[in-house]
């Protein structure tokens, strides 16, 4: 039997953080200001990268072991409901609503045909019903009232994915990434 190992920074999991959408697009912006809230030893546990939207080839490039948590504002919910469902069943719940980010595609057809490319998806997509994505707007009061909720819960899904591996396996009860 051989000796445990010891990881080493190559074989910590990052989870790859997409923070979604347009800064001045009222409640489009929502992304961008959760990431500004994380608790920054929570944020260094990830790669963090806030887009206007989410690129085919930016998701290919990920490597299959990067989980991946997307995080935008849609339109569809009630304004400030909190959204948390996984990115391989995103095209099915994402039915009744729609990012507003700009993405080039709907993201869940951007998921698809990046899935049928050869990306494996596996992450979160996690989300906040918008009120209003004019330009020159703020963020309306209720996506306002609901960043702390939303913060909270990308803090635990960076905390969820992360983690040292051995041979790509979590170690010391760190949870498997959802696929």
């Amino acid at each position: 039997m051989s000796e445990p190992r010891c990881p080493d920074e190559s074989s910590v999991i990052r989870p790859l953080v997409l923070a979604c959408g347009e800064p001045l697009r009222g409640d489009d912006a929502a992304a961008a200001a959760v990431v500004a809230m994380l608790d920054p030893a929570i944020r260094d546990l990830a790669e963090v990268r806030v887009r206007p939207s989410v690129g085919l080839e930016e998701l290919l490039a990920i490597p299959d072991d990067q989980p991946v948590i997307i995080v935008d504002a849609v339109l569809g919910p009630e304004p400030g409901t909190l959204i948390r469902t996984s990115l391989v069943t995103l095209e099915e719940t994402a039915q009744p609503w729609v990012p507003i980010s700009g993405h080039q595609l709907p993201l869940a057809q951007t998921l698809a045909i990046a899935e049928v490319l050869g990306w494996t998806v596996r992450g979160t997509f996690l989300g906040v019903g918008a009120a209003s994505c004019v330009i020159g707007e703020s963020l309306s009061p209720a996506v306002a009232d609901a960043l702390p909720g939303l913060c909270a819960l990308l803090e635990v899904e960076i905390e969820a994915l992360a983690g040292p591996t051995v041979a790509g396996e979590p170690i010391s009860g760190a949870p498997a990434a959802p696929r």
